[in-house]
């Protein structure tokens, strides 16, 4: 609900935008880094600095980029660094100068969730050995964290790598700042959801 959104400590960063690469300068994958040794899982990572996006910039927008990350238009980067907001990773995308758009990412990774009662279901490919943040195909219920040793900052990434066995990214955790910050510039079609605490 509304009142739940307005009293969450952090949110999951959900948005429904998605912007597009043009055909000349693709988006592709760079080399990407291994999670998992058993099963081999890895994490994507992308070229964003070859990569150019159609259309212009919207004001204030988050978008994924070609269903893959998470990027902003250069207003609104420009509103979350005048903000000092921690744990905030911004990557230019494209060789223009400014950069019309900002790939967004967090390098604070926070501690694993708590697994019941987060309800998360698991690919096919996993090992005995394999750890049980990745290969995370989807979530069927709120993210549950145990208070101590939460190491929330304004931007967090979690621990755990969602995806299949092509490989996975993580999810963007915000803080109740950042979400008010995003609501006032008017930042449209965002799917926030609180994360819950067990103490």
């Amino acid at each position: 609900t509304l009142r739940e959104l307005k009293q969450a400590e952090f949110l999951i960063l959900n948005y429904r935008s998605v912007v597009y690469s043009t055909k000349r300068h693709p988006l592709y994958r760079s080399e990407s880094r291994l999670i998992c040794p058993h099963c081999g899982f890895q994490e994507a990572t992308w070229n964003l600095h070859d990569t150019e996006v159609m259309g212009k910039d919207h004001l204030y927008k988050v978008a994924s980029l070609d269903w893959n990350p998470a990027v902003v238009s250069r207003d609104l980067a420009i509103e979350l660094e005048k903000a000092s907001l921690s744990g905030l990773t911004l990557t230019p995308v494209g060789r223009k100068t400014p950069p019309e758009w900002y790939g967004l990412s967090s390098t604070n990774i926070l501690s694993s969730m708590q697994a019941p009662p987060t309800r998360l279901i698991f690919g096919r490919g996993r090992t005995p050995e394999c750890k049980s943040n990745h290969m995370i195909e989807e979530w069927r219920s709120e993210f549950f964290y145990e208070r101590g040793g939460f190491n929330g900052l304004d931007f967090n990434s979690t621990y755990e790598v969602f995806g299949d066995r092509r490989g996975g990214a993580r999810l963007t955790i915000i803080s109740a700042r950042v979400y008010q910050l995003l609501v006032k510039l008017g930042v449209k079609r965002l799917k926030c959801e609180p994360i819950r605490f067990v103490d």
